[in-house]
């Protein structure tokens, strides 16, 4: 499968809430933590063993360890190697994806720092069959156990995995569940890793003719035919690698899931004024016609305006657009203050992030602090920001310039004042995804 088939199918997975990323250790090796064979090195030459072969069974090696010494010892060496290390660039990309859920063998805290108080840790047995109250919370599942956590949840040694099975069940039966009934993608682990040697052979298990869902992999290449045998023999397990050459791909393979798992949506921002917007119905003609998801804050504005050509449109044609909406809440109904004081622009802020989340492309027009506040929200949200702005002396106007990647023509068109609706739309032309 190529990147490109894989990035569309896997993004719409994302899209329908039917997709789940399956983290190992790689990712967080930009922020300064080691990977498996790494972390083993650093231990073994405790007890008289002086060097690690990528050959070497890693967990066999751990039991080793606390043969000689105690769990207790290997819990507070890897506490001590793990504190202190922020999120990288792997790791900001899953905040702005449109995901629900994330399964990890990694023991470090970094996906809870990425998502903060947005998300739920699940670690035990009696955690990973409740339900989130919150929806916008991500769901996060150390299968393997955390540094923050249990030292009786941590699967390190040979007679963790050993004994995975029988001392965690109700993980390995939602494990079952995930597996049946969405599509993951593993990511950060090598071949041959005993992170994820476990969960392969449950994925095995599971395969049947009459479940289509695949599951991916995503792998740095390499020039080795044992690497290639490996991937070949992955299909047996319904799993099927992706590969890539570079860890900058890696990062620009995730970032463009982060974009497309919000499917072909579209938000439009800016201030109620008197100033008519000339061919404001050929934008509507085109989200139409392009079959895009409009995405609808509820709160007065140009969005107003567009929404009414669309819905009219779509009585006229005798178009059902039940699906063609998303609504999200008026931050301005929640608290009319939004709109004028400038110290809860912070709390706006975090309001509108679920809504950017959502939207692939936002179309901003001239506005005031509150359509700036919504620029710059999308921008966080990594976002494709595209401005129409005509009004130098407006708010939003100084905000072009911190619009990365747009078009220089088009940019060219707004400086100088002479940008037309056809230049929008040509511009979304080339670039809905």
């Amino acid at each position: 499968m190529t990147q490109d088939e894989f990035i569309e199918t896997f993004s719409n997975s994302l899209y329908n809430s039917r997709g789940v990323y399956f983290i190992g250790s790689g990712i967080s090796v930009p922020s300064g933590l080691p990977d498996w064979k790494r972390l083993m090195e650093k231990f073994v030459k405790e007890i008289g063993i002086d060097k690690v072969e990528n050959t070497d069974d890693l967990p066999l090696l751990a039991q080793y360890y606390i043969n000689e010494k105690s769990k207790v010892d290997l819990y507070k060496a890897i506490n001590t190697d793990f504190i202190k290390k922020k999120p990288n660039d792997y790791h900001n990309l899953f905040k702005i994806t449109n995901i629900k859920t994330i399964w990890t063998t990694n023991y470090d805290d970094l996906l809870e720092k990425t998502f903060t108080n947005n998300c739920e840790v699940k670690i035990s047995d009696s955690e990973v069959f409740t339900f989130l109250e919150d929806n916008e919370k991500i769901e996060i599942i150390k299968v393997h156990g955390s540094i923050k956590h249990k030292i009786k949840d941590l699967v390190i040694t040979q007679s963790d995995y050993e004994d995975f099975f029988i001392n965690k069940p109700i993980i390995v039966q939602r494990l079952k569940v995930d597996l049946l009934q969405k599509s993951f993608v593993f990511m950060g682990y090598n071949y041959g890793d005993p992170n994820i040697q476990n969960i392969l052979t449950e994925v095995r298990r599971l395969k049947s003719d009459k479940n289509k869902i695949r599951h991916y992999i995503l792998l740095k290449n390499k020039t080795d035919q044992k690497f290639n045998l490996w991937c070949k023999n992955l299909e047996r397990y319904n799993v099927f690698p992706v590969i890539y050459e570079e860890h900058s791909d890696l990062e620009e393979i995730i970032k463009k899931i982060a974009l497309r798992s919000r499917g072909k949506s579209i938000f439009i921002t800016g201030s109620h004024t008197n100033e008519k917007i000339e061919n404001l119905d050929l934008l509507t003609d085109f989200i139409l016609a392009k079959e895009l998801i409009l995405i609808d804050g509820q709160s007065e504005g140009i969005m107003r305006t567009v929404l009414s050509y669309f819905t009219t449109h779509c009585i006229k044609e005798k178009i059902d657009y039940q699906h063609k909406i998303k609504y999200f809440p008026n931050p301005y109904a929640a608290n009319s203050k939004f709109a004028d004081d400038s110290t809860l622009l912070p709390q706006l802020k975090n309001f509108r992030k679920p809504l950017m989340k959502a939207s692939q492309i936002v179309i901003a027009f001239d506005g005031g602090m509150g359509t700036c506040a919504e620029v710059k929200v999308a921008l966080e949200m990594g976002c494709i920001v595209i401005p129409f702005f005509t009004n130098k002396k407006s708010k939003t106007w100084k905000l072009i310039n911190e619009i990365e990647g747009l078009d220089h023509d088009y940019k060219l068109k707004l400086n100088t004042g002479k940008i037309l609706m056809s230049d929008l739309i040509d511009l979304l032309e080339r670039t809905i995804n």
